[in-house]
């Protein structure tokens, strides 16, 4: 790993290294000084120097032996300043840092403690209700809650990764969790604003962050780029933007906006995609519902701010190797993939729809759709319309030659939940899957069998928005 980058090599959980394996006297122990943010009290900064070039690692250990690891960042190989991000609150963390130079010795600095602030009374209580269980920790876990749809018993040992969700309710917030339920980062909104979308930004060191109107009613939409120390680097403005951004491969993020138009004389609200340059506000059209769809009965729109809704896109997805786009739009139960240059390539679901279901069945008012290996994975909110009374993932097989798609997996946590909005599903890299159930208040992790693995709770009054996995924090 290059020196260069600034990474959290975390949450890597076992047991910590004695503070006795390097040595910590005379003239071979390094200084190292930490500086806690002044925003948020889960964060600190490290910075030392080393004699001779070398790379330096920073470990933050827990009273339980849960050890985090963070590699510093170099800019002359001996001046090193190391990001300590994803820290537990209310915790008392023994710190050293670990530099192995370029000859091989191996030095460190004293062992010292470092009391990460509570977290907020306006953040909302949070339940572990399965899983999370500490690799040092030998007690039963056995009577774990378990709602999931398996006969299996949830595995309760794992305790990998970091979420990042929004948070949506009196108290609006973005913030990181672990895998013990334990806030480790956290933003809070403006009284009257909602955070509808956070994700990890490319630079892995600031969180983007789409801001509307809590009621929906005023415009005051924008991008804002936050750095993990807590400080607000930018705002950009982003007209009539709603739900959704996403960070294309250009350093650009595409935005949802709604488009109003007067159609047989009305006002009809399509959507838009556009691409915001975050550094200068420019911004580039992509796509309009308007280019390639017209409406249909006006009479099922629901009224806005901005006229009849008609579309209502609320989850963007972008192929890591096409580069192709999906846009989900809500009100038409319709997913649009278009081209890198935003040219429609085709609708699956709705009324209009280019594929023909072959088996299971088709998804209704869905969020957060994403590209598989297979085809796509999306949170099917469903509707009672249908007398569907509960929520699920799933995933789709496309075949894009035969113009077919079918259920491939799914999964709908026992039918116990139904989330009247929002919700989110992610595949993991180890092949589980990351479900956001929205309103329903609650995010489910399963392994690539479709086990129950963990399970949060937030409490009555708040709900989730979109919920995303942090693989790292930090430069990639």
């Amino acid at each position: 790993m290059s020196p260069r980058l600034l990474v959290l090599l975390a949450p890597t959980l076992g047991c910590a290294s004695s503070p006795d394996d390097a040595p910590l006297e005379g003239p071979a122990a390094l200084e190292a000084t930490l500086t806690p943010s002044e925003t948020i009290g889960t964060v600190a900064t490290v910075v030392l120097e080393t004699p001779s070039p070398g790379t330096v690692v920073v470990e933050a250990t827990e009273p339980t032996g849960a050890t985090l690891r963070f590699a510093a960042r170099t800019e002359d190989g001996v001046s090193h300043r190391a990001l300590l991000v994803g820290l537990p609150a209310g915790a008392d963390l023994t710190w050293r840092a670990v530099a192995t130079l370029e000859d091989g010795e191996v030095l460190a600095s004293a062992p010292a403690v470092f009391e990460t602030e509570v977290q907020p009374l306006w953040l909302p209580a949070l339940t572990l209700a399965v899983g999370g269980t500490d690799t040092s920790d030998t007690s039963d876990t056995s009577d774990t809650s378990d709602t999931s749809d398996t006969s299996d018993a949830p595995d309760t040992s794992d305790t990998r990764g970091l979420f990042l969700t929004t948070i949506l309710g009196e108290n609006a917030a973005v913030a990181i969790v672990d895998h013990q339920g334990r806030y480790v980062w956290w933003w809070h909104t403006e009284v009257g604003a909602m955070a509808c979308q956070a994700r990890m930004a490319a630079d892995g060191e600031s969180v983007l962050i789409y801001i509307v109107d809590g009621a929906m009613q005023v415009d005051i939409a924008a991008i804002l780029r936050v750095a993990l120390t807590g400080e607000t680097l930018s705002e950009t403005r982003v007209e009539l933007g709603h739900h959704d951004i996403l960070e294309a491969p250009d350093g650009r993020v595409a935005a949802i906006a709604y488009d109003p138009r007067v159609y047989r004389d009305q006002d009809i609200a399509g959507d838009r995609v556009v691409l915001v340059d975050l550094e200068t506000g420019d911004t580039e059209p992509l796509w309009s519902t308007w280019d390639d769809l017209l409406p249909g009965n006006t009479q099922d729109f629901p009224n806005s701010a901005v006229g009849l809704e008609w579309t209502h896109a609320n989850g963007l997805a972008l192929h890591p190797e096409t580069g192709e786009w999906l846009v989900s739009l809500h009100n038409v139960d319709t997913l649009v993939k278009l081209t890198p240059d935003g040219a429609l390539a085709w609708t699956l679901g709705g009324d209009d729809s280019d594929f023909t279901l072959t088996s299971g069945d088709t998804f209704a008012l869905q969020h957060g759709p994403s590209f598989t290996e297979d085809g796509i994975l999306l949170f099917d909110n469903r509707t009672p319309r249908t007398g569907d009374l509960y929520s699920r993932a799933v995933e789709y097989r496309v075949d894009e030659a035969a113009r077919t798609y079918s259920s491939a997996w799914a999964y709908d946590g026992g039918q116990q939940l139904y989330a009247a909005f929002m919700g989110s599903a992610e595949r993991l890299p180890d092949g589980g899957t990351l479900i956001g159930w929205g309103s329903a208040g609650r995010i489910d992790k399963l392994d690539a069998a479709g086990t129950l693995t963990w399970q949060l709770e937030v409490a009555i009054g708040s709900l989730f928005g979109f919920t995303h996995p942090v693989e790292t924090l930090g430069a990639r």
